[in-house]
């Protein structure tokens, strides 16, 4: 190989590596260091790009809290690839449920969409439940359910379970982002 072909290759697998780093763009909510925290891509569904963060990106790992008032993380950041591990019910052994931060910057339409058919409900700040709509997923083997939340910005809890599941993943959408 002359040197020249080398130089070309070396420039193409920089630009390949450029343009598939820019195939989703900056999201601003509080995740700057998630190389996974990408922004809507063109086109695509927010099922589409919820089974592509699902599928891709390197999860990160967050705790859940046995108790609501315990939660000291959260799964905030849209278009970013969490699992989420959950502690031991006290009340069955090998269930598992747990409460885990959903803080929202602004007002939308969210889809959650999660590994598992397990039980996820959603509180506000007063501990108040709020609606979700849950319907099956067919078109992407790395996610079974999305919920659909309505929500106002502010500081949400999310509850998953009880389920004999210990850990689940979970990518968050706006959905008013996709059409």
């Amino acid at each position: 190989m002359t040197q020249q072909t080398k130089r070309l290759a070396y420039l193409f697998a920089i630009a390949l590596a450029l343009g598939s780093l820019s195939a989703c763009g900056d999201d601003d909510n509080g995740e700057e260091n998630d190389p996974n925290n990408n922004n809507d891509a063109p086109g695509m569904t927010a099922l589409e790009e919820a089974c592509l963060h699902a599928r891709e990106d390197i999860p990160l790992d967050r705790d859940a809290s046995a108790e609501r008032d315990d939660v000291d993380e959260n799964i905030a950041g849209t278009h970013t690839h969490y699992r989420v591990n959950l502690p031991e019910s006290g009340e069955e052994p090998d269930h598992y449920e747990g409460y885990i931060g959903y803080n929202i910057d602004d007002g939308d339409t969210y889809g959650l969409f999660t590994s598992s058919d397990m039980p996820v409900a959603i509180f506000d700040a007063d501990g108040d439940e709020l609606s979700i709509d849950t319907q099956t997923v067919d078109e992407c083997p790395e996610i079974i359910t999305q919920h659909t939340l309505e929500l106002d910005a502010g500081d949400h809890f999310l509850r998953f379970g009880p389920s004999s599941q210990s850990e689940l993943s979970t990518v968050s959408e706006i959905l008013s982002e996709h059409h």
